[in-house]
């Protein structure tokens, strides 16, 4: 088991705070600009395209900082908070949509991001 540090946990802080309130202000600009009908496309894109970019740098050792605040950026943009009030102000159609789509999106892209950067990897050691 790997014990963290206080210095470690200390350097994490703002990296966690730095990524949150980014992914705070992602998530209210999509809110702002979308209208309520079409939010579907920016939670998606938002989920993907986060959790893809943190599967990628979440292979090895290095880019442990930014790790920590794709981590932290990824989880307010697309929290599962703001999934169910968008889902229950939708017609019942979008709602099962939101909730089938946007979990299998978010794997589909950590995933995707994960495979990308083995394959980066291998292809660096070879």
């Amino acid at each position: 088991m790997q014990h963290t540090t206080p210095q470690r946990t200390s350097r994490r802080a703002p990296a966690v705070l730095g990524g949150a309130a980014c992914g705070a202000a992602a998530r209210f600009a999509t809110l702002s600009f979308w209208p309520a009908e079409a939010q579907f496309v920016p939670t998606l894109a938002l989920t993907i395209s986060g959790l893809f970019v943190w599967g990628l740098i979440s292979v090895g050792d290095r880019f442990q900082l930014a790790r920590t605040a794709v981590g932290a950026f990824v989880g307010t943009a697309s929290s599962i908070g703001i999934l169910v009030i968008i889902a229950i102000s939708a017609t019942p159609r979008v709602c099962v949509a939101y909730i089938a789509a946007v979990p299998l999106c978010a794997i589909a892209g950590l995933a995707a991001g994960v495979l990308l950067a083995v394959a980066i990897q291998r292809r660096d050691v070879e």
